[in-house]
């Protein structure tokens, strides 16, 4: 979402790429500005969030233990 504007992001890039094999998922925020990747197999994760020159990165990301959910997003 947009902080200054205190709406949702539609249509941003979202780029998921498995930390193992550098495969590359994409998928775009929709008019709620959720986003969803299924049926992953576990495994660690990077994910880009990008809207113009609004970028959100996160690194890290175990998908082992369990399914995450990054909850609402700021892109700054």
């Amino acid at each position: 979402y947009d902080p200054v504007e205190k709406e949702v992001i539609i249509g941003a890039a979202c780029t998921l790429t498995e930390a193992k094999s550098g495969r590359k998922l994409t998928a775009k925020t929709d008019n709620f500005g959720d986003f969803w990747f299924e049926d992953l197999p576990d495994g660690k994760y990077s994910l880009e969030i990008k809207k113009g020159k609004k970028v959100k990165t996160f690194t890290g990301l175990d998908t082992v233990a369990a399914d995450i959910n990054l909850g609402d997003i700021p892109l700054v």
